[in-house]
């Protein structure tokens, strides 16, 4: 999808992306909608609809949005929406970021965890891989301290600082451009 840049930021691009996810959805045969290696533009402007879209679903309005994360609400954007589990995984974090009061501590902090647990998942099956070569007696003494000093407590902390950081910066510009929800 192409919008020439004189005509760019005029809302061409969301309404494009609108009639061809509904046509898309509309057709039997279509399961799931992707889009192969998105620019960033592209991604927040599917962020954006998707959002809008999955705000009138049922699991993604309270009081579910506060619940984790769970199938039922993936089935349900996916049969409805044609959004897969990945996406809708993304929406539900900007829609409980936006029924989230960040001016209560508990809520906020509530939040923070959720969204650093999703990215911490890779080091954790990393760590999850080490300690079974460990079992297994695979690694030798060089190679395992080697795998253990990889990621240092301190740097996956940094790292999952800067990462919900800049996701919150991303969803609150979705968020601001969304509105008040219906």
């Amino acid at each position: 999808m192409l919008i020439m840049p004189p005509f760019q930021r005029e809302g061409h691009g969301c309404e494009l992306l609108t009639r061809v996810f509904a046509d898309l959805r509309d057709q039997r045969s279509v399961v799931d909608i992707t889009v192969e290696d998105p620019s960033d533009g592209f991604s927040s402007l599917r962020d954006y609809i998707d959002a809008k879209n999955c705000s009138t679903l049922p699991s993604f309005q309270p009081p579910s949005i506060h619940q984790p994360f769970n199938s039922a609400m993936a089935e349900e954007a996916r049969v409805q929406l044609c959004i897969n589990k990945l996406q809708s995984r993304r929406v539900y974090e900007i829609l409980r970021l936006y029924h989230t009061d960040m001016t209560d501590a508990a809520a906020r902090r509530s939040y923070r965890l959720m969204v650093k647990q999703r990215l911490n998942r890779p080091f954790q099956k990393e760590q999850s891989d080490i300690t079974k070569l460990k079992e297994k007696n695979a690694l030798t003494g060089p190679e395992l301290a080697a795998m253990v000093a990889a990621n240092p407590l301190e740097e996956r902390h940094q790292y999952l600082r800067v990462q919900y950081d800049a996701l919150l910066e991303v969803y609150t510009k979705i968020l601001l451009r969304l509105g008040p929800l219906k």
